[in-house]
């Protein structure tokens, strides 16, 4: 009785000092923040026409492109290739809403059989199709380069690349090329010029369906005639660059007439003496055979909060169904992949000659700021690593895997503890987190901004984040990066304490991630603040002008004009909905509308 008394005073007053904010939904005793508008003000924009009709669209977008294989396609307008693993925490969260549980596990059965086709320890960054391939078998009399191990020059705007050869006395049928990144639409163009910059023959191939990574072949209308032993070049360009069309190369075989190939950089060409392109001459010999279906992997990078958002959906899917064949065939799988999130050299926990913060490093976190990727310390790798922790705990206790759970235990409450005391600093008198520390080789430096990164306990669902902390760092987030123009109040994802700039030169970004503002509606939905709820709304309603939900607005205050970038993206889009889906139930609405 004394006790259950003590934690009603506790929880009076901590509404009392505007604390009571949780990453999940407030509990009966929890009072919301006082707001001019009330939670009937929000249902009212939830539920007008135009916020149903884009939340209903995109999602519906979002489940025609989750393919039977569990192949997922990023973007619907060419903007990124392939599926990125990354976005399966944000399908996974969308889906639990919906109760698409057998979609998530697809999706999770590609990326983890594509790591595993590979040779692959980790999550890879970006996924291609699972497809056969024709690959060119060359003749005696058709020169070649086979490897295909460099990408070696993009193809669009002022680049392109060149490939210089010695002709053989037989007409040139065509070329075949390895390539990646073409999307439906493109056209790739090939000339070849002799010695005094005549030209002598010119190919196209238009594609009329996506190459992530592979050979395409070149036909000339008619055989090219070339003059026998004479040095020629052969020129590669794409009509569009949207999507960074890039051509490979390998080190020159010998014994072949192929001489050094060339990139043209931004007009500029740079010779290369040690590689040629990857291509196949065809003289009338080549031949092709089919290669076996596998995964296309098209970036390897290291994303260690990538492989965290996979594995935190894994054990929300596994907690939610239960014990079923698809969790006992991959376990073991994410028990290592857990086992090596937690380990060096992404996270040390034993002291070493080196300071280390008791961090979670990420080498390659993929930031708005700079445009840039990242080495750092980042607050979202820590939620996402620490909201896995606690979901696969709960998992390997069901399962009775006493050393994994007692193992991930000990990460987590370490983890959690050097958090807060590494990555947390006064700020005009309250204690806020840090949205990264820099690895320096020395003493990890903290960076000063605040940033959508200091969000993620939100879509992370991590519920050990320090909740005093974590409020006094979105609300001083929401102060100090409002954007100043003439309509609903927004806050930008990026910003800078005064008199520091982005390498653009700007103290703040004035861009509005799609996604971030998906999760900052259900932070203030939760801390009770709804009319920063209506406001976001609003400026959806005023600004998302395309058929889908945009991935980005970002303001020009030049021109006074929001610019929305790749409507229907993945990630983005499927943040939004999650977060829609979730604002929508919480204030008593049916997740998805009900038109």
């Amino acid at each position: 009785m004394k006790m259950k008394h003590v934690n009603i005073m506790l929880v009076i007053f901590g509404c009392w000092l505007n604390i009571g904010f949780a990453t999940e939904p407030l509990s009966n005793k929890e009072e919301p923040a006082v707001s001019s508008q009330s939670i009937d003000d929000v249902k009212a924009r939830l539920e007008s026409s135009f916020m149903k009709g884009l939340l209903t669209r995109t999602y519906r977008s979002i489940v025609q492109r989750a393919q039977p294989d569990g192949y997922f396609q990023e973007s619907l307008t060419g903007a990124y290739q392939g599926m990125f693993p990354r976005s399966i925490g944000a399908v996974g969260r969308l889906f639990l809403e919906t109760e698409e549980l057998d979609k998530i596990e697809n999706i999770l059965n590609y990326c983890l059989e594509a790591m595993q086709d590979n040779d692959m320890e980790r999550i890879p960054h970006v996924i291609g199709l699972r497809e056969s391939q024709l690959i060119p078998v060359p003749g005696k009399d058709s020169p070649a380069c086979l490897n295909h191990d460099i990408a070696f020059a993009q193809l669009g705007g002022k680049n392109g690349a060149v490939q210089d050869f010695i002709a053989l006395d037989k007409p040139l049928k065509s070329l075949e090329v390895y390539v990646a990144n073409f999307i439906p639409g493109n056209t790739l163009i090939t000339e070849i010029f002799d010695s005094q910059g005549a030209k002598h023959a010119v190919a196209t191939r238009y594609f009329d369906k996506e190459v992530i990574n592979g050979w395409v072949r070149l036909e000339f209308v008619t055989p090219v005639k070339l003059v026998v032993s004479e040095k020629y070049r052969v020129t590669f360009h794409a009509e569009n660059e949207a999507t960074n069309p890039i051509i490979y190369a390998g080190l020159t075989p010998e014994g072949t007439g192929l001489l050094h190939a060339t990139q043209i950089d931004n007009g500029r060409d740079v010779s290369n003496s040690l590689y040629s392109l990857a291509m196949v001459f065809d003289y009338g010999d080549v031949d092709h055979k089919q290669e076996p279906f596998h995964y296309k992997i098209i970036s390897q990078m290291d994303q260690i909060d990538g492989q965290a958002h996979v594995i935190m959906a894994w054990a929300m899917l596994a907690l939610r169904r239960g014990e079923t064949e698809f969790e006992n065939k991959t376990y073991p799988v994410m028990t290592k992949l857990m086992n090596r999130s937690v380990t060096e050299p992404y996270l040390f926990l034993v002291p070493g000659p080196r300071i280390k913060p008791g961090l979670v490093c990420n080498i390659s976190l993929e930031h708005s700021r700079d445009g840039q990727y990242w080495h750092t310390y980042d607050f979202l790798t820590q939620s996402f690593i620490c909201s896995a922790l606690e979901n696969m705990i709960l998992v390997a206790e069901r399962r009775h895997d006493k050393n994994n759970a007692e193992r991930w235990s000990y990460c987590l409450k370490n983890l959690t503890n050097n958090i807060v005391q590494n990555m947390t600093h006064d700020f005009e008198g309250k204690k806020i987190f840090y949205e990264m520390i820099l690895p320096t080789g020395r003493k990890p430096e903290p960076f000063p901004g605040i940033s959508w990164l200091d969000l993620a306990p939100i879509p992370a669902g991590w519920k050990g984040v320090d909740k005093e902390v974590f409020k006094n760092t979105i609300d001083t987030w929401h102060r100090v990066a409002r954007i100043d123009w003439d309509g609903p109040q927004m806050t930008s994802s990026d910003w800078l304490p005064e008199g520091q700039v982005d390498s653009f030169g700007r103290q703040i970004s004035n861009q509005v991630i799609g996604k971030v503002l998906g999760w900052d509606l259900v932070y203030c939905l939760r801390a009770g603040e709804y009319g920063r709820v209506c406001d976001m709304l609003d400026f959806i309603e005023k600004i998302n002008s395309s058929e889908l939900y945009a991935e980005a607005f970002s303001y020009d205050s030049q021109s006074k004009k929001w610019i929305l970038q790749d409507p229907g993206n993945g990630e983005q889009a499927c943040w939004w909905c999650w977060a829609m889906m979730v604002v929508r139930r919480e204030a008593g609405l049916t997740p998805l509308p009900n038109n």
